[in-house]
């Protein structure tokens, strides 16, 4: 009776195992390189953890899944403080859409392990940038600060 069960779970592990080919397969853009770029605040933005005139936010790829994020204010076009956030992940997270396909949001946390601000991408708002406390959570719901790559 046992071994009846061990060879259904295997030809079934196996057949499963076959199933699944290469063309099935869901290949995601690297997350870091996908949204590196600067990015500079727009009118009207929530109030963001550094003052300024404006405020742009860099993220650089230093690894396929890693940024280093710069916050710079400016007041009067003089640089006035950087807050600077090094090697932090990039997580990918995969909507489905109304339309049946799938797009990419990217989320960065500040201080990874905590419950911190985010930075984040959805895929309805591309090469938009926004930035909210995780107190306001959903943090999804547009009550963000919002920065437009240059």
């Amino acid at each position: 009776m046992l071994t009846k069960r061990v060879l259904f779970g295997s030809l079934a592990i196996l057949l499963a195992g076959l199933s699944c080919s290469r063309e099935n397969l869901l290949t995601l853009p690297a997350p870091a390189p996908a949204i590196a770029g600067t990015y500079a605040s727009l009118p009207g933005t929530l109030p963001l953890p550094i003052a300024g005139d404006s405020v742009t936010v860099t993220l650089t790829s230093v690894a396929s899944d890693t940024v280093d994020v710069t916050v710079q204010a400016s007041q009067r076009g003089q640089p006035v403080f950087v807050l600077q956030y090094p090697k932090l992940p990039v997580v990918q997270q995969v909507e489905g859409s109304v339309k049946g396909t799938n797009c990419i949001n990217y989320l960065i946390r500040l201080k990874p392990g905590t419950d911190s601000s985010v930075f984040y991408m959805t895929c309805r708002d591309i090469n938009v940038l926004q930035y909210a406390r995780l107190l306001e959570s959903p943090y999804y719901t547009g009550q963000a600060a919002r920065f437009r790559k240059l």
